[in-house]
């Protein structure tokens, strides 16, 4: 019951560090990352799904999107499987996948802005 407890502490701890946006924080959830993933094992699906979705969204705030991709993936397809159909697992699964849809975006976003950098320095103007 401690450990459960524990790690119910450290996930709403990653939560409240993906919100800010400071060096700290970072460092911070670095460590609660390596604490979480030691600590894993014990979980049952439903709590590693939620641990999973608390790294992505970490890992997303800290800029690593290839890496909160793939725990966010993880998180939905241990809510998926676990067929458990209350309003919390729905709602992280929604969440889940706009979060999803977002990094597929925000790297659509950069590769459009990189050729377009491209484009203006082959045409001698200066990017804004």
């Amino acid at each position: 019951r401690a450990s459960y407890l524990r790690i119910v502490a450290l996930v709403d701890r990653l939560f409240v560090l993906s919100a800010g946006s400071n060096s700290a924080g970072t460092s911070e959830g670095q460590v609660i990352c390596s604490k979480l993933m030691f600590l894993m094992d014990g979980m049952d699906s439903v709590m590693k799904a939620r641990t999973y979705y608390a790294l992505g969204c970490f890992h997303g705030s800290s800029g690593s999107l290839k890496k909160s991709k793939a725990y966010l993936e993880t998180a939905r397809n241990l809510l998926q499987d676990a067929d458990n159909d209350s309003d919390s697992s729905v709602r992280d699964i929604a969440d889940i996948e706009i979060k999803l849809n977002c990094s597929n975006a925000s790297s659509d976003v950069d590769s459009l802005r990189s050729r377009y950098e491209e484009t203006l320095a082959k045409s001698g103007r200066e990017t804004t």
